[in-house]
């Protein structure tokens, strides 16, 4: 296949000239019918049919490169065609891809977030058993106490570690409440 300069914008081709010998043409051939054969010029006949024939050749000129022109405009137009067609298909797997991957991390933070929930089911559980033996020892505590008349050191020892016991109870609580995102 030849090459042919698709987008040629160096011409101007109005048809202004080609319009004019088409005029020319035409009142010859009318001169031609009113007065006979007398009235007209044959040599200016003769030259306006070798230009119409030139003009005619030219312009079959101009329908093979146009012809060439479509030709590979339709070329071009397939390639792309066929360009957009695999491009789909990439940007289709592709898509299915990330769809599979959504569709992995979402699994993965739902048994993340699983996990956690019982994380946190088991350490409230074992809070609360031991809030029930906390209890138990404050309620003992107490009854020491109230039956103790003198200050015994082991016994402010007992109430401050029982303190410190239910201050850390209470930051196990809010911590597996507030549980920060790691």
């Amino acid at each position: 296949m030849k090459t042919v300069e698709l987008f040629q914008f160096n011409q101007l081709n109005l048809g202004s000239s080609r319009h004019a010998r088409v005029v020319k043409n035409s009142r010859a051939a009318l001169q031609l019918v009113r007065h006979g054969a007398k009235g007209a010029n044959p040599v200016a006949a003769w030259v306006d049919a070798a230009i119409s024939v030139a003009d005619a050749i030219n312009s079959y000129c101009k329908l093979q490169r146009a012809k060439a022109i479509t030709e590979q405009l339709q070329a071009r137009k397939q390639e792309l065609t066929r360009k957009v067609a695999n491009a789909s298909e990439v940007l289709a797997i592709k898509q299915n891809l990330w769809q599979l991957e959504q569709q992995h991390r979402l699994s993965l933070l739902e048994t993340t977030l699983e996990q956690h929930q019982q994380h946190t089911e088991r350490l409230l559980a074992q809070l609360k058993s031991q809030h029930k033996s906390l209890e138990m020892l404050l309620t003992q505590v107490r009854a020491l106490r109230r039956q103790s008349r003198s200050s015994c050191p082991r016994l402010t020892t007992l109430t401050h570690a029982a303190d410190a016991l239910m201050q850390a109870q209470l930051a196990c609580l809010v911590y597996a409440l507030n549980e920060p995102s790691e």
